[in-house]
């Protein structure tokens, strides 16, 4: 009996993992997304508009690493 409770316990541990590896993967892909976006219309570095365009940028990182830590602080 106990070898088919870490047995259960192992195929959960790896269902979770594996939902976060879908999350990480998905929440990547659409920070690529928005990133490459933003390259359509990239000011010359020194430019004006250049300093919005570098704030916008980290702006979309920073929302992305928050959205993942607060992923996994979550209890599983």
């Amino acid at each position: 009996m106990g070898r088919r409770i870490d047995d259960i316990e192992r195929s959960v541990a790896a269902h979770i993992a594996v939902k976060r590896h879908d999350y990480t993967v998905i929440t990547y892909l659409a920070t690529a997304n928005l990133l490459e976006r933003l390259l359509e219309d990239v000011p010359a570095p020194g430019d004006a508009e250049w300093a919005g365009f570098v704030r916008r940028c980290e702006g979309v990182i920073v929302a992305e690493n928050q959205g993942w830590l607060a992923k996994y602080a979550e209890k599983d």
